[in-house]
Parts: structure tokens; sequence; C-alpha cells
């Protein structure tokens, strides 16, 4: 034993120069473990946030609260309008090819389309509220019209986050969202407790608006901070054209995304009721937690993924995206034991009302555990050019979701929706892994590594 330890002792030096190389193995090491060290402090303070604001509010307003977000969430699609996804692919793209002058240019051009639509879409959530009022309590209204103020900064908000990804700055990106922001909302609650007896959603809401703007800020400073100074002396190049050609194809992508994220919260509230809402998304954000390691290497990938396929070095790409995927399912599956296992107490930290949805738990984790297996399948295609496919894929699977939710949650409630997302999860995953296959030639399934090779080696042929 003792020699094993020492063996593996000798070794550490040699792996820590490995990590401070340039290459791309060391990159996606780097990166994944700033992520993956900012998503598990982040989930930390998340999970507190979500704990204190469920046994604050009761099931029945927490519901109201996570229903106005999700419509909220929904507007924040138009408000991008596609551009998240785009600045990851064009800025890591120009900055590999010093072309300073585009992007200048795209900075300038989508940060006026964005303000315009995110605006646009703030007005219109904020209007629709007013218009069902006599639906909806006042507490439900204000908390809709707080939200309409909140759209614009949770669109620039991420926006940054994507820029920054995509110039491989990991912590900077994320330490305001993932970070900052559930510990300004914390803070925010440990001094309502002074003066304020009773929370309701839309004082909950009102704290979220404050920790977003703060939130924002700093990652703008970051951005500015972070941004190359080539772009001050280039001249402005424009490519509109192709940028809103990518950016209306991400729109779809994201759009179907989003009806698979947020359809079913919706419609639990819509068809069932806020307490059921309540409950499905306390389970629903735990399950949650498995897909973190996921997004911890996508936030490092994306940008790697877009250069090396613009090298035409597949043999690379597809080395870096093993990689990627061994990370993700070994550290997936650890999370999936430790939450059957004790799910049930993690459910009961948020209030004895909230036990009962460990079934719903159990079935979703099942989803995020799939959608782990298919690793990042998603990203390749909309960072390689193949979006069209990710949008066709991405609309057969919302409208069967949304079709699976109409039949299911009216017999079955919470648990129904959540059979109805696993069921949508495994469609989008297995149909994207096989496009990958046969667009890309890369094997993105997590494998094991004898059987990786078979299929490379079949590929090939």
């Amino acid at each position: 034993m003792l020699k094993r330890f020492q063996q593996i002792a000798t070794k550490i030096p040699l792996y820590y120069e490995q990590f401070k190389r340039k290459g791309n193995a060391a990159v996606l090491a780097r990166g994944a473990v700033s992520s993956f060290i900012l998503k598990v402090l982040g989930m930390g303070l998340a999970f507190g946030v979500q704990v204190v604001a469920a046994r604050w509010l009761g099931a029945e307003r927490y519901g109201n609260y996570v229903y106005v977000i999700a419509w909220m969430n929904f507007l924040v699609l138009l408000g991008k309008l596609g551009f998240d996804s785009t600045s990851v692919r064009f800025i890591a793209a120009y900055c590999g090819q010093q072309e300073w002058g585009l992007l200048r240019g795209f900075l300038n051009y989508s940060s006026r389309i964005i303000v315009v639509a995110s605006v646009g879409a703030a007005f219109c959530l904020g209007f629709g509220a007013w218009l069902f009022r006599s639906q909806i309590s006042t507490e439900v209204l204000y908390s809709f019209w707080i939200a309409s103020a909140m759209l614009p900064a949770m669109t620039a908000l991420t926006i940054q986050e994507s820029r920054l990804l995509a110039l491989r700055k990991v912590w900077q990106a994320q330490l305001p969202q993932v970070i900052l922001r559930p510990l300004f909302l914390l803070i925010g609650l440990a001094l309502l407790t002074i003066g304020v007896k009773q929370l309701n959603e839309s004082i909950f809401m009102a704290l979220t608006l404050a920790a977003t703007v703060g939130s924002l800020g700093i990652i703008t400073l970051f951005f500015k901070k972070l941004m190359p100074k080539e772009i001050n002396l280039a001249k402005t190049q424009f490519n509109a054209k192709e940028w809103l050609r990518m950016s209306q194809a991400m729109v779809l992508v994201s759009g179907f995304t989003l009806i698979l994220a947020q359809s079913d919260i919706v419609m639990i509230g819509s068809l069932v009721g806020s307490k059921e809402t309540g409950l499905y998304t306390v389970a629903a954000k735990i399950a949650g937690l498995l897909i973190f390691p996921l997004v911890a290497i996508n936030s490092i990938l994306a940008p790697l993924v877009a250069d090396l396929y613009t090298q035409q070095n597949r043999q690379e790409l597809q080395r870096i995206v093993s990689l990627g995927l061994q990370c993700v399912f070994l550290s997936t599956l650890s999370i999936t034991i430790v939450l059957t296992i004790w799910g049930k107490t993690i459910l009961s930290s948020f209030g004895a009302e909230f036990f009962s949805g460990y079934p719903i738990l159990l079935i979703l984790i099942v989803g995020q555990l799939i959608n782990a297996m298919a690793g990042p399948v998603s990203l390749l295609l909309n960072m390689t050019g193949y979006h069209n496919d990710a949008t066709k894929v991405l609309a057969v699977s919302a409208t069967l979701n949304i079709i699976l939710n109409a039949i299911l949650i009216p017999s079955y409630g919470s648990v129904g929706a959540s059979v109805a997302t696993v069921i949508s999860t495994t469609l989008w995953n297995v149909a994207m892994a096989f496009i990958v296959w046969h667009r890309i030639k890369i094997v993105a399934v997590a494998t094991p590594s004898f059987f990786l090779n078979k299929l490379i080696n079949f590929k090939n042929k």
C-alpha cells in the first residue's frame, strides 16, 4: 500500500505539468476543473436559497414564484434571439483566426439587437400579465411585473456569460451568475428576516431582480477588462447576414430546448395548481444536480469544438469529446447514487410537504442519466453548422413533450409530467447521437474505451 502511494506521489508533478500545458486536453481539464468547482459552490448556494425560499414561502407561494420565472425564461428566449450560442461560435472562431474587425462588428451588432429585443420581450410579459389580471392574484401580478423588469438584465447576464466562455474565461464567466447571484439572494433573505415576518412571492421576486442586476454589473466589468485589446484598433466589419442566419437557427434550438425544460412546469401550474408545481420544481431542481458535470464540461468544450472543427481536426475533436464524456458520465453516476440513497432526506429539508416528491425525483434522475450518457450531442451539432438537424430533432421532441404532458398531467399530476420529460429526453439524445455519428463522424456516447475504438475503426472503414 505504501509503495503504491509513493508511486502516485511521484507522478503528481508530472500530472501538474501536463495540467499547465497549452494543449486542448489541458485547456479542457483546467476549464472543467474551474467550472466544476464553481458549479459545486454555486450548487450549494442555490440549494440554500431554494430551501430557505421553499420553507418560508410554502409549496403554494413557491409554486407561484417558479411559475412566473418559467414564463420569464420563455420570454428571455426572445430577448437573446439566439445570440448566446451564436456568440460562443463566432467569438471563438474570430479570436482563433485573429479577425478583430469582424469580432468588433459582431459585438456591436449583437448588442444593439439584444437591447431592443429584450425590452420588447419585457413589455410583452408585463402587458400579458395585465391582460389576465382577473385570473391571478395581486401578488402574482406584481411578480410578473417585477419579472418583466428583470428580463432585460437576465438576458444581458446570459449573453455576457456566453461571450466570456467563448474567450475561455471560465471562472469569470460563471462566477457572477453561478456564485454571486445566489449569494446576493441569500444575503437579501437574511436581511429580510430582520424586518419582514412573512415572505411572499413578489418580495422574493424583487430580491431576485436586485441580485440579477448586481451580478450583471460585475460580469460587465469582467467583460470590458478581458476583451482582446486588438479590437480597439481594428476597423469594424460586418457579416450581418451570416450572424442573423445563425442566430435565427439558435432561437429555434433554444426555444425547443426551453419548451422541453419549462413546459412541464407551466402546464402543471395551468392544469393542476401551484402546490403541485412547487413539488415538481423542487424534485426537478434536485435531479438537475446530475447535469452540472455536463454543463461544466460543455462550458469549455464549446469553443474548443468550434475551433477544432474549423481546422478539420476530427481526430483531436474525437479525443477531446471522449475525454469529456468519460468525466461527465463518471461524475453523473456518482451523483446519481447519492441522490437515490439520500433523496428523501434532501427533499425533506425543503419542508415536510415536499417529501412526497421522491417518486418524481427518481423518474427525473433516469432522464438526467440518459442525458449525461449522450453528452454534448446538441453542442456538437450547434458548433459545427448542423444546427438545422438539432432544430428538427428538438421540434419533434418538444411537440411530443407537450402532447404527453397534456395526456398525463390531468390523470397523474407531477408524476405524469416527469414520465413525459424522460421519454422526450431519451428521444432527442438518441436521435442527436446518431446524427453526430452520421454528420460529423464523431462518437458522442459514453462507451468503454475498447468499444469506442471498435466504433471509430468501423466508422473509418
